[in-house]
């Protein structure tokens, strides 16, 4: 009896330690801003923004991130993605300044038809949980970016304008 009681003991703990770790998701500056009993101050300055057809934006914009109290500072960039339904309402992330680079690399990886063209589907996750991708079928490309759990259809085309704003950082 005494070992199913472990047993069951450890795989509470194992699944405690794991929800504990999904949760934790997310990068420096994401981490700072869920801080609590801490003044923050957060400064953002527009790089620019990107519209699809559908009059959806993806706008970035650099993003520093101060403790106040701490004299800590972290830099970045907000991604805010705003559809035409909600122009108001939109999903947005923080990018740590170390996870632009990899985006950016992820994007030439994602867009090049060399690399992919074998392949059904290519995604990329950052630690701060933004995802880009593309699902490949013999017909079309279908390219997403997902923040959160909404995951929003673009282009090869917003994806390339994303990389040119990134690389302004």
């Amino acid at each position: 009896m005494s070992k199913y009681l472990l047993a069951l003991l450890l795989a509470g703990f194992t699944l405690f330690v794991s929800k504990a770790q999904e949760k934790s998701e997310g990068g420096e500056v994401e981490t700072l801003l869920k801080q609590t009993n801490a003044i923050l101050s957060i400064g953002l300055k527009d790089v620019g923004s990107i519209k699809d057809a559908d009059q959806n934006s993806l706008a970035v914009a650099k993003a520093v991130v101060r403790d106040e109290q701490k004299g800590t500072q972290l830099n970045g960039c907000r991604l805010d993605y705003k559809t035409k339904k909600m122009p108001t309402v939109g999903k947005h992330v923080y990018l740590d300044e170390d996870e632009i680079e990899e985006v950016i690399e992820a994007i030439d990886f994602i867009t090049d038809p060399n690399k992919i063209k074998s392949l059904s589907s290519v995604s990329y996750k950052s630690k701060s949980g933004i995802v880009l991708g593309v699902h490949i079928s013999t017909a079309a490309k279908a390219y997403f970016i997902k923040i959160g759990e909404d995951e929003f259809k673009v282009t090869d085309t917003i994806l390339g304008s994303l990389k040119q704003l990134l690389q302004q950082m």
